[in-house]
């Protein structure tokens, strides 16, 4: 049974590549079960960060699941945004990452504190989100050969 959960704990840390951003961000589930649903809307609040996150080369997104007996379930999340110059941590001890006894509220609310810990971020270091790459211009097509 325990090689059950195990294996089954390992299931949950779900990795996925976001081309446009080149970036890798692993989503966790401590303490419950990963739907594919907050997968998508942590997703969803990734791309809605826009700019703020050019200068990110990383993030983990961390959902846990807060069980106390004779009261709800609570759900908060925690965040790890590793930047060009620093890393931002989105802690759940954040004044406006409370947790929550919905999951979407409670996704809603750690990434309303990280686009606030973003936007101090991006005031305290400028230059790192003006150093983003600039775009590659794209390569041109190879002639067709003409031969003899």
């Amino acid at each position: 049974m325990s090689s059950r959960l195990t294996l089954r704990a390992k299931a949950l840390s779900f990795s996925f590549f976001l081309t446009e951003a080149g970036l890798t961000s692993n989503i966790d589930f401590e303490g419950c079960t990963g739907t594919e649903a907050a997968r998508v809307e942590v997703r969803a609040w990734l791309d809605r960060l826009g700019e703020l996150t050019a200068p990110m080369t990383g993030a983990e997104v961390v959902i846990e699941s807060i069980f106390e007996p004779r009261k709800e379930r609570l759900y908060r999340v925690r965040m790890r945004l590793t930047m060009r110059a620093a890393v931002v941590a989105v802690a759940p001890d954040h004044p406006n990452n409370g947790p929550h006894e919905d999951i979407f509220c409670a996704i809603r609310n750690g990434f309303r504190a990280a686009r606030r810990q973003l936007e101090s971020y991006q005031k305290e270091h400028p230059a790192a989100a003006d150093a983003a790459d600039p775009p590659v211009p794209p390569v041109p097509p190879v002639p067709p050969v003409t031969g003899t």
